[in-house]
């Protein structure tokens, strides 16, 4: 009679050893994987491969050009207030932590200007040289990009230093051997410039991402080291960059495409790009959403053919522009679904919210007396509901404000 008692004893033991183990497994912090929690986490806008039953509530501000006046238009309540209304502002881009805008005037000379949202007092920034368009304050706050035309070489980018715009004490050095370094540069020593034109930064603002010659540059934020990422594909349009800085989406055709598409490329050297879309559609003006699962899109409508038909063509133009739907596809499984009935404006391209989950873009004929600004939510469904922002005549550029530390 022992032996059975014994064995149920032992099994008794057993399991409570069992059951002790397993509960301080789940208490064990496991690895991280690469990339960190978010390269798997849901965002406000669903999952990487499924977006969200609602979208999340929409806020933030934009701001746009609409006959010669920055305007800036609060995304939640719709209301609007002028930033510089005398009727001279050509483009604008946001300090990197939105705090000021950098304006590019049709005045004499033509000049950019830092202006502060707080008080409104413009700072002329004088290094940057007349003619100076499309600014671009990198993400890191130490470098400008900006667009001049060069009767000789055609449109330029052009890089530098953050200009002073307020007094500023330099740093004493410091005499201590265990200092730390100084940190890569961000910026370029001296001015310079590449032939090429719309200039997108990293999101980190190491990087420039341009376009060249119908090929996609990168260049280093301190001009000593560049490449093309777009090996194998021409007539290439820029797009934007992955949130991790480590790859480029953008538009181009290939050797055996009957239409442009979308392309992705690693931006670690000179690369040759994989085709996200295919087919004879003509994609173009890509955005990486901000948890990197998505890419907006603008897709010729499938009527646009025969309406070009239609459609006088201005003088000098080749072939008049086709009319857009806005549209999204998975980074990971390539699902595409069409998000907005067009006519949508590839000029300024759609831009999605710093938080994800809506998308801003223009509405309505090109050429027409008025346009609509919306914001197109990522939800399910089909046709969600846009949300109109402003309704205003000659929209000539649109972004959202940065985020800044919150």
């Amino acid at each position: 009679m022992k032996t059975p008692l014994r064995l149920a004893t032992v099994c008794a033991v057993a399991l409570v050893i069992a059951l002790w183990c397993s509960a301080c497994g789940e208490d064990e912090t496991q690895p991280t994987p690469p990339g960190g929690p978010s390269s798997t986490a849901a965002s406000p806008a669903g999952t990487p491969d499924e977006p969200a039953d609602q979208a999340p509530e929409l806020e933030g501000e934009i701001g746009y050009v609409s006959m010669g006046n920055l305007c800036v238009v609060d995304a939640a309540s719709g209301e609007a207030r002028d930033l510089a209304a005398d009727g001279t502002v050509q483009g604008f881009g946001w300090s990197a932590d939105g705090s000021a805008v950098i304006i590019a005037r049709a005045t004499y000379p033509p000049m950019l200007e830092w202006v502060a949202i707080a008080d409104g007092t413009p700072t002329p920034l004088p290094e940057a040289g007349m003619g100076a368009r499309d600014p671009r304050c990198s993400p890191s706050g130490e470098a400008l990009a900006f667009v001049m035309a060069d009767p000789e070489v055609g449109t330029t980018v052009h890089l530098m230093a953050m200009p002073q715009t307020s007094p500023s004490e330099e740093p004493e050095p410091s005499d201590d051997p265990e200092a730390e370094e100084e940190p890569a540069r961000l910026s370029p020593e001296d001015p310079l410039f590449r032939v090429g034109s719309d200039p997108v930064w990293s999101p980190d603002g190491a990087w420039l991402l341009y376009e060249a010659d119908g090929q996609i540059r990168t260049l280093r934020a301190d001009g000593e080291r560049s490449s093309v990422v777009s090996l194998g594909t021409t007539d290439c349009s820029v797009g934007d960059w992955s949130p991790d800085g480590q790859r480029a989406v953008y538009s181009g055709l290939d050797r055996v495409a009957d239409g442009h598409d979308l392309f992705i490329s690693t931006t670690a050297g000179d690369s040759r790009g994989n085709a996200l879309t295919t087919g004879e559609a003509g994609d173009v003006a890509p955005a990486w959403s901000p948890d990197g699962a998505w890419i907006a899109f603008l897709r010729p409508m499938p009527t646009a053919g025969e309406e070009a038909e239609d459609t006088e063509t201005v003088e000098g133009d080749e072939a008049p522009s086709p009319l857009y739907d806005l549209w999204i596809v998975n980074v990971q499984s390539g699902e595409e679904r069409k998000l907005l009935e067009g006519p949508v404006g590839r000029d300024p391209q759609p831009r999605w919210a710093p938080r994800g989950g809506w998308i801003a873009a223009t509405k309505g004929e090109p050429g027409g007396a008025e346009m609509e600004l919306v914001a197109v939510p990522l939800a399910k469904g089909d046709d969600p509901e846009p949300v109109v922002l402003a309704t205003v005549e000659a929209l000539a550029a649109f972004e959202w404000r940065p985020r800044g530390e919150d």
